[in-house]
């Protein structure tokens, strides 16, 4: 089963008359005012139990209002299983590999993450350029539960 998350709220309430019977809780007010972007909105999951093709049904009518989120499965309401210092260490030979793949000149350490922060399915990891060229450097995610890596690019 799925769940969806959002990282931004709707602009506005987007039609959702034709999910309703399939999604009860989209015809609730109170959970509808936390699918739109207000002053006091917080990103975060909005506790749904969908099969995939209705997860993504809905989540492709909040995009209509601007909404940006993901849908992943509700396994991943679990706490993380790996702290940030476990995903470096995870992250490390990938992140050297992807460096040579498209950087081979980048000097980089990995003494401290140049960003690091936990999404919804895991870390964000991205390499320290000594030289303060953090924008380039190479970037990953780890899987709080299985420790899988993987990037956009590779």
């Amino acid at each position: 089963m799925y769940d969806l998350y959002l990282w931004t709220g709707c602009q506005s309430l987007p039609p959702l008359r034709d999910l309703s019977e399939s999604i009860p809780a989209l015809a609730d007010p109170v959970f509808q005012h936390r699918l739109v972007a207000t002053e006091d909105w917080v990103p975060g999951w909005l506790d749904l139990d969908l099969e995939r093709s209705l997860a993504q049904r809905c989540l492709k009518q909040l995009r209509t209002r601007q909404a940006s989120g993901m849908m992943a499965s509700r396994i991943y309401h679990q706490p993380a299983q790996i702290t940030l210092e476990q995903a470096i260490q995870v992250a490390r030979p990938f992140l050297e590999d992807l460096a040579a793949w498209h950087h081979a000149s980048l000097p980089m350490t990995f003494e401290r993450a140049a960003r690091a922060s936990l999404s919804p399915m895991g870390w964000v990891i991205s390499a320290y350029e000594p030289r303060g060229r953090a924008e380039v450097a190479p970037h990953g995610y780890v899987d709080t539960l299985d420790r899988q890596v993987w990037s956009d690019g590779k």
